[in-house]
């Protein structure tokens, strides 16, 4: 008698939850709203900390240490630079921040197309010689004219 109880027992058991499986499964769904993704945009770059170049920067400088005809002329305006090495030109904005300063969005029409991240650069100025040394891997071809390399004012 006590196994027939514990056995109906079971049995009832075992049928709740198989109605409680059978109920979730035949239920209608809810109305959901549909997830909604957000386009996880990459923030824009933005234009490096600094100002203008310190007065002593200011003018047009040559490159020293290369042939003629390979030695690039480096102009330095308070907001602008401009490169030129044998008639091709290339130019855009600077900023300086103490010893960096930072080349970035090339002109229209330059070779190099990429606005930001900038090139930057580590500079030092001793008895009349400017030098460059790359902080980073600068987007442009800039790097081959002012990494490692040295310029003079020009009319000096």
């Amino acid at each position: 008698m006590r196994t027939m109880k514990i056995t109906g027992l079971l049995v009832l058991l075992a049928a709740g939850l198989l109605a409680g499986c059978g109920e979730t499964a035949t239920t209608t769904p809810r109305a959901t709203t549909p997830a909604t993704t957000s386009a996880s945009a990459t923030p824009a770059p933005t234009i490096p900390p600094g100002g203008p170049p310190p007065a002593q920067l200011l003018g047009t400088w040559h490159q020293q240490g290369v042939s003629a005809g390979q030695a690039a002329d480096l102009t330095i305006l308070a907001t602008r630079y401009g490169i030129d090495q044998g008639g091709d030109t290339t130019g855009g904005q600077l900023v300086v921040n103490g010893d960096e300063i930072d080349f970035f969005n090339e002109d229209p029409g330059s070779p190099c197309d990429v606005k930001l991240p900038p090139g930057r650069y580590r500079w030092t100025l001793t008895n009349g010689t400017l030098h460059f040394m790359a902080i980073n891997m600068d987007p442009c071809g800039r790097r081959t004219l002012l990494s490692d390399q040295n310029y003079v004012k020009a009319g000096a």
